[in-house]
């Protein structure tokens, strides 16, 4: 309840308590009723502890403030008022780090670009008043140490949860542009796969007909470019213009020629694995 300035200093002084007792369950209390907490993405069940958000997430109804202050006659003391406020969200989980998108006027610069704001909760600051005497006192300064000798919930940060989301719609995201553009490069590489046979077979035309040919000396005829050569390296084990033997013998002898001609005219075969 908030007092009218001709209000009485005792009913100021219970008016001020009252506030108080709802300032203190602002940082700790239980809570009555089961919704969703906006930081972490659970729900908050009945008797789950919960702690109270400020102004940045505050997207409902600011109130009337409550308590008491020097207009009914309190010293700087005694007073003590708050400003009550609605909406979807104010309440988190105690350990929750809720956060917001700050996007900045449009005249801001790369000194203060948009970024995710943390949010100021009742429960963060107890926590870190508390930190703080208890580091001066054991030249401590680990948070989790402070968090666990406590018994206090670790932290759970929604900044987190948002770029862990992100991240994985990123990934989807890629997945589905590789699918679609998937089709489009299968095209292109049998293109240049065509080109590269094509040319290979003009230049067995241009010979005469008893002219030994093969793609590894067709590669170091006309200088190929480590694509060419790729090209034959993985598809072609053998290609010579005469009628195939099916003599397992001659086709190893056969092989073993062609691998002595690719590997003094293009190279050795590390030179074509990453293909």
């Amino acid at each position: 309840m908030f007092t009218a300035p001709t209000a009485t200093r005792d009913f100021a002084l219970k008016a001020v308590a009252a506030a108080e007792r709802a300032m203190e369950r602002h940082e700790c209390c239980k809570s009555q009723f089961k919704f969703k907490c906006f930081s972490c993405g659970e729900f908050i069940n009945r008797g789950d502890k919960i702690t109270k958000c400020t102004a940045p997430c505050w997207d409902g109804m600011r109130l009337r403030f409550r308590g008491a202050d020097a207009r009914n006659g309190l010293t700087m003391a005694e007073t003590a008022f708050y400003l009550a406020e609605t909406g979807t969200r104010t309440w988190v989980h105690i350990g929750c780090n809720p956060c917001y998108w700050d996007s900045l006027p449009e005249d801001s610069n790369e000194y203060s670009p948009p970024a995710l704001r943390s949010v100021y909760t009742d429960w963060g600051a107890k926590i870190s008043y508390e930190f703080d005497e208890w580091r001066q006192l054991t030249n401590h300064y680990d948070m989790e140490e402070f968090l666990e000798k406590h018994g206090y919930p670790q932290d759970k940060w929604m900044k987190d949860r948002i770029n862990h989301a992100v991240t994985r719609f990123q990934a989807i995201w890629r997945g589905y542009l590789y699918k679609k553009a998937y089709p489009l490069a299968l095209e292109q590489k049998r293109a240049e796969d065509a080109n590269i046979w094509r040319g290979f077979l003009e230049w067995c035309g241009s010979l005469p007909m008893e002219t030994f040919r093969s793609f590894p000396v067709y590669c170091q005829v006309t200088h190929a470019s480590d694509r060419v050569r790729a090209f034959g390296r993985k598809l072609w084990t053998m290609q010579v213009l005469y009628p195939v033997q099916h003599d397992k013998q001659k086709r190893a002898t056969e092989t073993k020629i062609h691998m002595e001609l690719w590997d003094t005219s293009s190279g050795t075969d590390s030179d074509y694995d990453s293909d």
